[in-house]
């Protein structure tokens, strides 16, 4: 036998409660949950059990959106010999679980199966604008959804439903255990041990007698999940070079920076790094969004910096005679930057299953 854990499939966990306000930083309440709740979905608690609905408008069962893209599985039973290898063991039934091995300690029970997790990762491995609105459907909609000259509410509730639909079709994970010697031939029908000896029915009643006949119990099929390392790319556009040449094909300005009658003032870049050192103190936080420190282990990155107006934008001024103006040409050249600034990950499988590296 094997048990799988599934998650990223229904609404109910992909749409929670909570979102982060990347411009803040700080965490709001989920814009896209409310708007649904607004148009006859259901948020769902777990005080008493949960039994999924049939008509797919469950939401908000728990605060954050477990999805297959932001979440994997924890690393699986670091320093146990549970299985041939921890990191190799990728497809539905390809090792025998020990139940001895993990009794050892507290450990996440099975692990994502690593073949579904690469058709996830190749899902977003060419980001289109389709692509990037439906993998941000549980927590945020464009402004081009909310034109309501453009769709009706009732467009837009159908056409979000399918933006979330896309991301749980192609994100959601399959986690499994190891095959399970599980005993269902075991002869419950007498009131004796496992080792045939008999003894008085009224001691096979209870709930933890599982050396005897009538009671089996597998205990603690425990799974864990984390979440992936955050991406994030900081994109910067600033002038390389400004070029005038006159009317007459004589070349005025060629400047890269300061020079005679010309005045440079470089951008700032916007919050974090400034100027673009791209240096891990610069770009790199010591404590995550939940306030933990992480100061031992800064590779985490900041708050992400979106849609900021930086009040220093730069200034270039060149200063020439007013007939020089007529008939003259100007080029502007400009370098746009893109860094990853993003958190470090590997992409093979020790180090998805381990979190440890060669």
């Amino acid at each position: 036998y094997i048990v799988r854990f599934i998650y990223g499939d229904g609404t109910e966990s992909i749409l929670g409660t909570n979102s982060i306000d990347y411009e803040t930083g700080e965490t709001i309440a989920n814009p896209i949950t409310n708007y649904f709740v607004e148009h006859g979905y259901r948020i769902i608690g777990t005080a008493n059990g949960y039994n999924r609905n049939s008509d797919g408008k469950d939401i908000g069962l728990n605060e954050n959106s477990y999805n297959g893209q932001d979440y994997k599985s924890t690393t699986y039973q670091l320093g146990v010999a549970n299985g041939d290898s921890s990191f190799n063991d990728i497809t539905t039934g390809s090792y025998n679980y020990d139940f001895d091995a993990s009794a050892t300690g507290l450990y996440s029970d099975a692990k994502d199966l690593y073949n579904r997790r690469l058709t996830v990762n190749n899902y977003s491995k060419t980001m289109t604008n389709e692509i990037a609105e439906a993998l941000a459907s549980f927590e945020y909609l464009s402004q081009y959804y909310n034109d309501e000259d453009r769709f009706s509410e009732q467009q837009k509730v159908q056409l979000l439903s399918d933006l979330v639909t896309k991301l749980i079709n192609n994100t959601k994970m399959t986690a499994e255990t190891g095959v399970m010697n599980v005993e269902l031939e075991y002869n419950r029908q007498e009131d004796g041990n496992k080792n045939g000896n008999y003894i008085n029915g009224d001691n096979n009643i209870g709930t933890s007698n599982y050396e005897n006949n009538g009671f089996y119990i597998i205990k603690d099929v425990d799974f864990g999940l984390v979440q992936r390392p955050l991406s994030q790319l900081k994109t910067t556009k600033q002038i390389a070079n400004v070029k005038v040449v006159l009317s007459n094909g004589n070349t005025l300005f060629d400047a890269s920076g300061k020079a005679t009658n010309v005045m440079w003032i470089n951008q700032e870049a916007h919050k974090q790094d400034v100027n673009n050192t791209y240096t891990i103190n610069n770009n790199y936080g010591t404590t995550d969004f939940n306030g933990s420190n992480v100061a031992n282990n800064n590779t985490l990155i900041k708050i992400p910096a979106v849609r900021d107006y930086n009040t220093n934008k730069g200034r270039i001024q060149l200063t020439m005679d007013e007939e020089l103006m007529y008939g003259s040409t100007i080029q502007i050249t400009y370098i746009i930057t893109v860094a990853n600034v993003g958190e470090v990950d590997f992409s093979d499988q020790k180090f998805y299953y381990t979190g440890l590296e060669d």
